[in-house]
């Protein structure tokens, strides 16, 4: 063969192996800046959910509410707090109910009239629905004081009601009290709300559990941050597939 055929095929060889190359770095680096992309959306919605946006105001004395230990998903001595809930910017508020260890039918909501958009399982003995645990509804909220309560509905000589912003010292009678929140069955919850139906003797915080979540409205400049260090990354990731992308001279 030639040289100058032989030479003729080492350029096509190298540029083919230079073409291929780039291709297989190009769609590398394609797949690395989706995985970026995928990776800020899924942490931004993390960074959401997770976001500061309630807080215990009046809070009041404390006490140990080792009655959730009989709730699933929770175990240990829980410290909590009588106070009042409040979200610290509008946005959306999920309950979730997380059980409940009780003789009383007992129930929870924003309903001041009721309290019962979600019923513990006795509920189902006064010709009631009880809910599923794990059962939760979400309402948009401002900041401020949240709009919520439990209720004992049954026996009727125990009937009565307690709001949020109403505050008690441990006892017998029906009070709320919250918890830090932390994950219970593998969901994680910024607060729990813990209920203690006015069953005579007995002051145990677990005759009602819901777990709380808050999503803010507008994202927290932490959030936007995130996003800006992201985006840097893409730029970083486009640059240096364009020089690769560039065959040396």
């Amino acid at each position: 063969m030639k040289p100058e055929t032989m030479a003729a095929r080492d350029r096509a060889q190298r540029a083919q192996r230079l073409a291929t190359a780039t291709t297989t770095v190009s769609a590398t680096v394609r797949v690395t800046m989706g995985k970026v992309f995928i990776s800020l959306v899924f942490a931004l919605g993390a960074a959401a959910v997770h976001a500061a946006g309630l807080a215990i105001t009046n809070p009041g004395s404390l006490l140990t509410a080792s009655g959730l230990n009989s709730i699933s998903g929770f175990s240990g001595q829980q410290t909590a707090t009588f106070g009042t809930l409040s979200a610290t910017v509008a946005g959306t508020v999920t309950y979730t109910y997380l059980g409940s260890e009780a003789g009383f039918t007992n129930g929870f909501g924003t309903a001041s009239t009721s309290f019962s958009s979600l019923l513990n399982q006795n509920a189902i003995y006064n010709g009631l629905k009880p809910s599923q645990v794990g059962s939760s509804f979400s309402t948009g909220v401002d900041a401020g004081q949240l709009n919520f309560g439990f209720a004992t509905v049954y026996p009727s000589s125990y009937v009565g009601t307690v709001s949020n912003g109403q505050t008690y010292s441990a006892s017998s009678v029906a009070s709320f009290a919250i918890v830090s929140g932390g994950v219970v069955n593998g969901n994680s919850y910024d607060f729990f709300l813990a209920y203690n139906d006015p069953f005579p003797g007995a002051a145990d915080y677990n005759d009602m559990v819901i777990g709380v979540n808050f999503i803010s409205a507008v994202p927290e400049p932490k959030d936007y941050a995130l996003l800006l260090t992201g985006l840097l990354f893409m730029g970083i990731a486009v640059r240096f597939q364009r020089n690769r992308a560039t065959p040396a001279s």
